[in-house]
């Protein structure tokens, strides 16, 4: 598989993604067993079958297995076979998974949950590589690479006594680990538009964002992380075929923010008490959730030249910003007509920007009739961002 090809799998330009693509390629021609962390969503099955495709065992089977969704006793015989007569119901010989990835790679999905009895199994197969069949004494070489994953931490797991030490120490040869989401900057929107492309509906062109929406999904958190994100994708993909999304089409992040929604409807009888009580920048307030990006800031000044001009915001995003009505003879996509300012006398830009910034905030809580969050969610802020603006200078919320 050619370098581009890992891209395809493993898309995304931050920083964090090119150092993933390049520990896949330093690790993937060698035989060294390779443990993959991260959360969960993150993509570790991909990075799975990038290290599988990049070898030179990528025309044998790659073989995966979720430890997580094998009964108990079942196990051993899923991973390593069983002889026909071995237990009830084993009416006929059959191969386990370490055979059929025999000369290729056996991905173990979720190795913190492996049972501890069989991971004493496992480590001798590894060790020794050679396996028997449930029912057979028989031992059988295999030339099998490993490439487990979990989003468990496995010194915590060791430490409650739920997890082998040997059996890590064994694993970790290659520890390789997937960045959430939320910490690849610059990649959500590439993921979005890549996402897009796959999701579109026949004879459909793929679903865009304009400017407010970007930023607007720039700044989410995605706990679920690609996983989340190609759902939101796909939902929008089949609600809006082949449409520009705005920022009023976009569902609600996720459960946390659901919750935030649902009471956002009784904002305007609590704003009040909620801005007096306002603890100072950087603590929280009761009933939200401090997640906070490593890398992305609360919302960004600038795209590169491709995304500007494919992000370009809507007239009506703009108009409703500033609390206008487009006219009627005014093509949707022109920008509404922004005030000038004459310079030639002099003026004081701080104080200036800072009344450009009020008269926003007021005309977003005018808009949507003293509803924050949803003034927030106009602005391209923050909920608690909002907050703090609108006591900070004092703007009184609409009852």
């Amino acid at each position: 598989m050619a370098k581009t090809s890992l891209k395809n799998i493993l898309v995304g330009s931050s920083a964090a993604m090119q150092e993933l693509r390049q520990q896949i390629e330093q690790v993937a021609h060698t035989s060294a067993t390779v443990l993959v962390l991260g959360e969960s969503g993150t993509g570790k099955e991909l990075v799975a079958r990038g290290i599988h495709e990049l070898s030179n065992r990528s025309k044998q089977n790659l073989v995966p297995l979720n430890c997580g969704a094998i009964p108990k006793d079942l196990f051993e015989s899923e991973l390593f076979g069983h002889e026909k007569g071995a237990f009830s119901g084993a009416v006929a010989s059959r191969v386990g998974r370490f055979e059929l990835a025999d000369n290729g790679t056996l991905f173990l999905d979720e190795i913190g949950e492996m049972p501890l009895d069989m991971q004493v199994k496992m480590l001798r197969a590894l060790q020794e590589r050679v396996i028997e069949r449930v029912g057979s004494g028989k031992s059988i070489e295999v030339d099998t690479r490993i490439v487990a994953a979990t989003n468990r931490c496995l010194e915590t797991s060791i430490a409650k006594g739920e997890f082998r030490e040997d059996l890590y120490y064994r694993l970790n040869v290659f520890p390789i680990f997937v960045p959430p989401l939320r910490e690849r900057e610059g990649d959500v929107v590439e993921l979005f538009d890549h996402l897009a492309k796959r999701f579109a509906m026949k004879d459909e062109s793929p679903i865009r964002l304009t400017g407010y929406a970007r930023v607007e999904i720039m700044k989410r958190q995605w706990l679920g992380n690609v996983r989340e994100l190609s759902n939101f994708v796909e939902r929008l993909s089949i609600r809006y075929p082949g449409q520009e999304i705005t920022l009023e089409m976009l569902p609600a992040a996720g459960w946390r923010e659901t919750l935030l929604a649902e009471s956002s409807s009784q904002d305007h009888l609590v704003n009040a008490q909620q801005i007096s009580a306002q603890p100072a920048s950087g603590q929280n307030i009761s009933g939200e959730y401090a997640f906070k990006s490593a890398t992305h800031s609360e919302a960004p000044t600038h795209f590169s030249g491709t995304q500007a001009n494919s992000s370009a915001t809507t007239a009506a995003e703009h108009a409703a910003l500033m609390g206008h009505e487009l006219p009627s003879n005014r093509s949707p996509a022109s920008p509404p007509d922004l005030p000038t300012v004459n310079v030639s006398q002099g003026i004081v830009l701080k104080e200036h920007l800072q009344k450009i910034e009020v008269d926003c905030i007021e005309q977003a809580l005018k808009c949507k009739k003293g509803n924050v969050a949803s003034a927030a969610r106009l602005l391209g802020l923050r909920r608690t961002t909002l907050i703090e603006k609108i006591k900070k200078y004092g703007v009184a919320v609409p009852a």
